[in-house]
């Protein structure tokens, strides 16, 4: 199965190379070979980049870095797994087989999923573990608010107190001051005489 995988992408790759040179030699450009794999795969290359850079840049903003992680990884082991069967086609050391690159990838898929669970896990706990750090952290901020209110109350009613005991004084003062004595004329000086008439 991977060797008909295999001659079918040779096809394409050799069609699309005959088209590549039929256009080179239409226009009688001058252009190698090798000048032509520069320019094709260096095209295809930005093409490629214009369609998985927004898209990693959109997973990247989504704090989904793992997953740029993954797929790369992912692309490396493909190319991997194709040149190891390619290998053992052509150094004859074992049959190319597509169901090994598929047993291969196929590790990969159940090796990033246990991965994945160990971070999750790993992930939850420092989760659970930050929150009730932070739950204990405003615990004691609203400690430390109450407290802090309960001495600001203490010294308002300290201060109403004062001010109560200066008005009381103040008043007390104004009470106790003595009555204005009214003199009253001696006997001697009464007539009495515009009393009896």
């Amino acid at each position: 199965m991977i060797k008909t995988i295999v001659e079918w992408m040779i096809k394409i790759i050799y069609k699309t190379h005959t088209y590549f040179m039929s256009i080179n030699d239409s226009y009688e450009s001058s252009f190698s070979d090798k000048q032509l794999h520069f320019i094709i795969i260096g095209i295809l290359g930005i093409l490629m980049l214009l369609v998985i850079y927004p898209v990693f840049k959109w997973l990247a903003k989504k704090h989904l870095t793992v997953l740029i992680s993954w797929f790369y990884v992912f692309t490396v082991l493909v190319v991997i797994t194709f040149a190891i069967e390619i290998a053992q086609w052509y150094s004859n050391t074992g049959t190319m087989d597509f169901a090994d690159i598929v047993a291969g990838l196929a590790g990969y898929f159940v090796m990033s999923f246990f991965f994945v669970l160990i971070v999750a896990v790993i992930a939850g706990i420092r989760y659970l573990l930050k929150k009730k750090h932070d739950q204990k952290q405003t615990e004691l901020e609203e400690s430390e608010k109450d407290r802090r209110i309960r001495s600001q109350e203490r010294i308002i009613q300290a201060q109403k107190n004062q001010l109560h005991k200066m008005q009381q004084s103040e008043q007390s003062k104004q009470t106790a001051k003595p009555a204005k004595v009214i003199q009253l004329p001696d006997d001697d000086q009464i007539q009495w005489s515009s009393f009896l008439s």
